[in-house]
């Protein structure tokens, strides 16, 4: 999976495996796994969904909740607001 920095690797590929999408996915992930297990308040729907499907699909789901966060606010350039409702332009 990962080239190791050696004599045939002279270049020092490794310092851009972070951006790759399998890692950026796993990190995402295991924050998830974090959140569930220490979240005081993970939120209303994170219970929810909790009584209804496995704790693996909860924490796949939260990643792609965050996943989602992440692009919103780097896409237009706000500050994260917990509150924030978006609404459909007229």
């Amino acid at each position: 999976m990962h080239q190791p920095l050696s004599a045939s690797n002279p270049r020092g590929t490794r310092r851009f495996e972070y951006f790759r999408p399998d890692y950026l996915r796993t990190l995402l992930t295991h924050g998830a796994r974090c959140v569930l297990a220490n979240a005081k308040d993970p939120g209303l729907w994170v219970e929810q969904l909790k009584k209804r499907r496995p704790v693996n699909v909860v924490v796949i789901a939260l990643a792609n909740k965050i996943a989602r966060i992440i692009w919103a606010v780097l896409a237009h350039g706000r500050p994260y607001d917990k509150g924030y409702a978006s609404v459909r332009p007229a």
